[in-house]
């Protein structure tokens, strides 16, 4: 889960659309970190993660949570198709 600081809650609250702005550069940061970590680029190696936004409180306490879903590894685009990669252990100690 990613639990964002309250000038961004107010943020969210008051400009939805900024919400997948900022989700996006959190994934970029998540995957270009697991793409080097096994040796790729974000270009050669895609990932995948599916992300549920959670939202919840009253209009003075608004949060927002993200609950991502990322895969602990990376796909690898050989000559015949993609070939998955996992990063294996140690992968959660980034």
């Amino acid at each position: 889960m990613l639990s964002v600081p309250h000038p961004l809650r107010l943020l969210f609250a008051s400009r939805p659309e900024v919400v997948g702005r900022v989700l996006g550069i959190v994934y970029r940061g998540i995957t270009t970190h697991l793409t080097k970590k096994a040796g790729f680029s974000r270009t050669t190696a895609p990932t995948g993660a599916v992300t549920l936004i959670q939202r919840f409180g009253t209009v003075l306490s608004h949060k927002v949570h993200f609950q991502p879903l990322l895969l602990d590894g990376v796909e690898c685009r050989a000559s015949g198709g993609l070939t998955a990669l996992s990063l294996g252990e140690g992968a959660e100690g980034w």
